[in-house]
């Protein structure tokens, strides 16, 4: 099959089993892009340390089923769609108020393993 392969589909990175799996990685970039979200979903959901939605401070289900959102490699869980344009505004502080509820459990992103930050680059 070959080596396995890394290409970026929209802004995401895809790592690939081979060379073979990028014409249909790349055919249908959405289906793509929901594939990697509802990696992320699953591997998060259970761990997710909030009740609450991070932009409003609603308790999660309170306005009907909660917005399960992927920003990068991270699951926020939102009380509306409304809030994602907010989200999206100002992500860091957002993510930041999850990993303040999740003590030594915050994920780890590239670049930031030391208090880095993509501003610090």
């Amino acid at each position: 099959m070959g080596a396995p392969r890394e290409i970026v589909v929209g802004n995401r990175l895809v790592r690939l089993c081979c060379g073979g799996c990028v014409k249909a990685a790349t055919k249908d970039a959405a289906a793509t892009i929901a594939r990697l979200d509802q990696a992320v979903l699953e591997a998060r959901w259970k761990s997710y340390p909030l009740t609450t939605c991070v932009v409003s401070g609603e308790k999660l289900g309170g306005m009907g089923r909660p917005v399960e959102y992927v920003h990068g490699t991270r699951l926020v869980r939102l009380c509306c769609g409304g809030c994602v344009a907010k989200l999206e505004k100002d992500p860091a502080s957002f993510l930041a108020k999850i990993d303040q509820a999740a003590p030594g459990r915050a994920e780890s992103r590239p670049g930031e393993a030391h208090g880095e930050t993509h501003k610090d680059h």
